[in-house]
């Protein structure tokens, strides 16, 4: 093993590649946590080095803000300091920020105990260049829907499959429409949800079952899902 301090001495939870880039984004399981992302010096080379940043939010509409990264100037420091340095630079807290998925249509990440209610919300980051992006609340949770989201993935079709995370007698894995209708896809007593994910051909859906010890793999029409 060999540990690669340049990407951070934190709370990791999730992260994604965006294979265009190389760059590395993370979330930190944290009440006040950030999001970041890795820059290496040597496209797919990670032990070579290279720039952690930290995302902070400038408004840009009514309903969309911009992204900037801030540079984290020491990523190893002997405390775990890294997001309050940041956020005294601007970085953005979030609330616990944990499930993390990047696919053709954006970078989604959900935050467990976000919103007004803390409850959770479910973000997506569009990147605009190696450097540039913007950002939308997709969905935040209230009385009905996901409860404090955790790990997601996007369907064939567009459907968001939300993992739940929350301290219910019963959690579920819910279907999250664009115009956000929800559905629930599977419900257990305290299972832990997690690992959610597609096969490359987006026919077979891989999920875990954490406190149990179990994969489950589940095949149908994704496609059709689009159309509850």
């Amino acid at each position: 093993p060999q540990p690669l301090v340049a990407m951070g001495r934190f709370e990791h939870e999730a992260c994604a590649w965006e294979p265009r880039y190389g760059h590395i984004y993370m979330t930190e399981d944290r009440p006040d946590g950030n999001l970041y992302r890795f820059k290496p010096a040597v496209y797919g080379d990670l032990a070579r080095g290279g720039q952690l940043q930290a995302v902070g939010l400038l408004p840009l509409s009514d309903t969309a803000l911009a992204c900037r990264w801030i540079d984290v100037e020491n990523p190893d420091p002997e405390n775990d300091e890294i997001r309050h340095i940041a956020q005294s630079r601007g970085a953005a807290t979030f609330t616990r920020p944990e499930g993390l998925r990047l696919d053709d249509s954006g970078i989604y990440f959900s935050t467990t105990a976000g919103g007004k209610q803390g409850l959770g919300e479910i973000f997506r980051i569009q990147p605009t260049g190696p450097d540039g992006g913007t950002i939308e609340l997709v969905f935040e949770s209230g009385s009905k829907g996901p409860i404090q989201p955790d790990a997601l993935v996007r369907a064939p079709g567009g459907i968001l499959l939300v993992c739940e995370d929350n301290d219910r007698d019963h959690d579920h894995v819910l279907g999250l429409t664009p115009d956000g209708r929800w559905f629930s896809l599977a419900r257990g007593r305290k299972v832990g949800w997690t690992g959610i994910t597609f096969s490359p051909d987006g026919k077979v859906l891989f999920l875990n079952q954490q406190y149990v010890g179990r994969t489950l793999v589940v095949t149908g029409d994704w496609t059709a899902l689009a159309e509850i």
